[in-house]
This record gives structure tokens, C-alpha cells and sequence, in this order.
């Protein structure tokens, strides 16, 4: 794996189209008042967005065969998005503290900035967190 360090400042763009799936009333949660929303850019959908964004850009600095899993997210979703737009993300690495990596970033749909925030990944062994999920299981019965 590189040093991560002397990529500091580094930026990388990521972009998507939003579709129908990404909207508030599609949220895969029971809850009729989500149905009665408007189809806009569901917030979770902008963060499993920006997540992405970020991981591809480790990936790109570190190599495809480094796990990362998020650990922390700060947001504002701060204009709202129709589908059919592109969500341009781009992304900063803004930190590293060891396996621990984070990242500024800033969202646009090509008419607002959508949202900003900063998102940490921790580097992990894949299978370490293999084993971690096996015992859980094995604790849940």
C-alpha cells in the first residue's frame, strides 16, 4: 500500500445520474409519509453516494485489493435534487491518521451545490472483519 500521507490535498470527481431509486419516496423503509414526499435526492442516498465517491478515491490512491469501511460521516444536504440530474461529488483527502482516512467533499447537481461534508474510512484486513462477523452471528443466535 503507498504512503496516503503525500496525497494530502489530493482530489478525484465521481459523478451519477439520479434516478427514480435514489429518491425520498423510494427509501426501502416502511413509512407512509415517505410516499407523500417529493421525488428529490434522498439524503441517505446522497451520503451512500459521497461514500462511494470517497472509497473509489482511496481505492484509486491505495490499490483496488484495500479494503475500506466507513466509519463516520458529516453532511448537510443543502439543496434539493430532481431526478434525472447528475450529482458531480468531488472529494479531497483531507486527513490520515494511520488506517484512518478523511475525506472533504462537496456535492453538486449542475444548478446547486446539493450538499458538503467529510467522511472517514478505516483500512481493514478483509479477514479480520470476516472473523469479527462470524462471531457476531454466532453471538445473535
Amino acid at each position: 500500500m503507498t504512503d496516503l500521507a503525500r496525497h494530502v490535498s489530493n482530489r478525484r470527481v465521481w459523478s451519477t445520474v439520479v434516478g427514480p431509486e435514489h429518491t425520498v419516496p423510494r427509501l426501502p423503509i416502511d413509512s407512509p409519509g415517505l410516499a407523500r414526499m417529493p421525488e428529490v435526492l434522498a439524503t441517505p442516498m446522497l451520503v451512500a453516494m459521497a461514500e462511494c465517491a470517497c472509497a473509489a478515491h482511496l481505492a484509486a490512491l491505495a490499490g483496488p485489493e484495500v479494503l475500506s469501511l466507513g466509519t463516520e460521516v458529516t453532511i448537510a444536504h443543502t439543496a434539493a435534487t430532481p431526478v434525472g440530474l447528475t450529482v458531480t461529488i468531488t472529494t479531497e483527502l483531507a486527513a490520515t491518521d494511520g488506517r484512518r482516512v478523511t475525506f472533504a467533499f462537496t456535492a453538486h447537481d449542475g444548478l446547486d451545490e446539493a450538499g458538503s461534508g467529510r467522511h472517514t474510512r478505516a483500512i481493514v484486513a478483509p479477514e479480520r472483519v470476516a472473523q469479527r462477523l462470524a462471531e457476531k452471528r454466532a453471538r445473535s443466535g
